[in-house]
């Protein structure tokens, strides 16, 4: 059975708040990876914010934060490749 604390919990909430969390984090990456290229920064942020959302944001806490980096990190690698194949 559930415990009734965890049937409350707010999906959306849990995500809005582990993108508050990481926010820094993934503009810096963001910033670092597109190498000043603005709209390749954007693409990232924003599929780094799909992928806390995939992760589900609820199953992590703070204590979480490497993992949950090396995730984005990757995402937002994929993202430059993908983005950087397609306009050549």
């Amino acid at each position: 059975m559930i415990p009734p604390e965890l049937m409350d919990i707010d999906t959306d909430d849990a995500v809005e708040e582990a993108i508050k969390r990481m926010r820094p984090f993934i503009r810096a990456t963001a910033q670092h990876l597109s190498e000043g290229d603005i709209e390749l920064a954007q693409d990232m942020e924003q599929e780094a914010g799909i992928a806390l959302w995939r992760v589900d944001p609820t199953r992590f806490d703070a204590t979480d934060d490497e993992y949950l980096h090396g995730v984005l990190f990757k995402t937002m690698q994929k993202t430059r490749r993908r983005e950087r194949a397609f306009y050549r």
